[in-house]
């Protein structure tokens, strides 16, 4: 019966490239002689089923996951290798599909255990003496990225154990013996693969980067004339806010929001030049870097990498303030006639208050005029003549409310749709509202003193003889009359 082993290899950043260069095979290797590249072709990855970039995997969980991480040390493990194999013979012994179904329960217990969502790449290499399986996964719990934290001592032989109780045990394979020597001597050989494998990745890691700092000068170039087209557009916008600066002071007085926005829009444009000043400061510092490239070559790429992330960065603030500026344009425009439309309406309004005013008093003219001839018709009042008062009176009422009411209707509808002195319209609402009332109390006096000078039997002739309206308000009227 085989021993079920589980190596771990902590991996940081600068050793991303070296493990994805191994795992994937991206070249001949030079340091591990067991590789044959004819069974090349049978490897496999169990999670991914195309090559992937292992750093830019890594980030994005990290990014996702470890949201309580703020920034990553450059030292920091941010990936966990393990190795998972038995003896050569054990698991030469085991078909294709055994070796695939062990690979994949294997693959099952760490993302039960770690976090399935946090699983990189599950690599199994047939190519080599003994047939073995790459897991990388990014070290995160509870939102915090921490290797030292999930991978402590206690937690290594848990694992040990665990293993070789949950998935070896179903393939024959058991846990090393704790403490025997047997079991430390077979880890000093593991591990002694293991350094051969890592200088190979790190070998791999560093031709790589010797590649790339060739484009790095070519980069640096490329950035100080985006740099220097940036600087150029911030003129051309500088230019036309000048041009348009007395258009603008202009406007501004109109409304105190379109001040406000460009006095944002001023402060915007001041914080993009010191960021274009920090950038060129940045670009100095670069070159100075460059110089001692061959020692600082893993500094170097990720400082051209935030550099470019931050020029394409200023790149999309200068679209937004061009587009700023040319909202802001606009608005300045919509304002300007927005402005000269109020004024317009304000003066029909003030002509059509006006006319209101005429008809109002036109129409309390004729009121009283009419209240004149009733004392007149009162002098001469037999019955006849009462009850045709009260006809003409009601008549008269009910034009005045028609056109009162009317009156008002206009005046809502205009008020709500164009003056923005609201408080005010609805005090002279209220005013008139009082006027109206006063208007018709007095009627109503009147119309109460011609129906109680009229006997039972002709009150309810007369009321027979008007609408039904008209009726109603009357039988109301002598109801509240005699109430009192």
């Amino acid at each position: 019966m085989g021993y079920a082993v589980v190596h771990m290899q902590k991996i940081n950043k600068g050793g991303t490239y070296g493990i994805q260069f191994h795992c994937q095979r991206e070249g001949e290797s030079k340091t591990n002689p067991d590789i044959d590249l004819t069974r090349t072709h049978l490897n496999y990855d169990l999670i991914n089923e195309q090559p992937i970039k292992y750093t830019a995997v890594i980030n994005e969980k990290i990014r996702n996951n470890a949201t309580d991480t703020t920034k990553v040390r450059k030292d920091a493990v941010v990936m966990c290798n393990f190795v998972i194999t038995s003896d050569e013979q054990t698991m030469k012994a085991m078909t294709p599909e055994q070796l695939r179904q062990f690979f994949q329960d294997s693959v099952e217990f760490f993302g039960n255990r770690y976090g399935k969502e946090n699983l990189v790449m599950g690599s199994v290499h047939m190519d080599e003496t003994t047939p073995h399986m790459h897991l990388g996964l990014v070290p995160i719990k509870d939102k915090k990225l921490s290797c030292k934290n999930i991978f402590n001592r206690n937690e290594l032989r848990s694992l040990q154990t665990d293993f070789a109780e949950e998935v070896g045990k179903k393939y024959g394979l058991k846990r090393g013996i704790p403490g025997s020597e047997r079991t430390h001597l077979s880890e000093a050989a593991f591990k002694l693969k293991c350094e051969n494998e890592s200088m190979e990745l790190l070998q791999a890691a560093l031709n790589s980067q010797y590649r790339k700092l060739d484009e790095v000068s070519k980069q640096i170039t490329q950035n100080e004339n985006r740099m220097k087209e940036q600087h150029e557009k911030i003129k051309e916008l500088e230019a036309q806010i000048s041009s348009q600066k007395d258009f603008f002071v202009q406007m501004v007085q109109n409304t105190s929001e379109v001040k406000k926005m460009s006095q944002n829009q001023n402060l915007e444009l001041d914080r993009a030049k010191r960021e274009y000043q920090d950038k060129s400061e940045e670009l100095k510092k670069l070159n100075q870097v460059i110089q001692v490239k061959e020692k600082y070559h893993d500094e170097i790429h990720s400082i051209i990498t935030q550099n470019k992330n931050r020029i394409e960065e200023q790149q999309e603030k200068i679209k937004e303030l061009e587009a700023q500026i040319s909202s802001k344009n606009e608005k300045l425009t919509q304002a300007v006639q927005e402005t000269y439309r109020i004024k317009k309406a304000a003066e029909n309004q003030n002509m059509e208050l006006e006319r209101a005013k005429k008809e109002y008093h036109a129409l309390a003219e004729q009121i009283e005029e009419k209240k004149k001839r009733i004392q007149e018709l009162k002098k001469i009042s037999p019955e006849e003549i009462q009850m045709m008062k009260i006809q003409m009176l009601d008549k008269e009422m009910e034009q005045v409310r028609a056109k009162v009411k009317q009156a008002e209707d206009n005046l809502l509808k205009e008020k709500l749709s164009q003056t923005p002195d609201i408080k005010q319209y609805i005090t002279e609402l209220e005013k008139k509202a009082k006027d109206n009332q006063r208007v018709a109390d007095y009627s109503c006096d009147i119309l109460l003193e011609v129906l109680d000078k009229l006997p039972g039997q002709q009150l309810e002739q007369f009321v027979q003889q008007l609408p039904e309206k008209s009726q109603e308000f009357v039988y109301q009227l002598v109801s509240m009359s005699r109430k009192r």
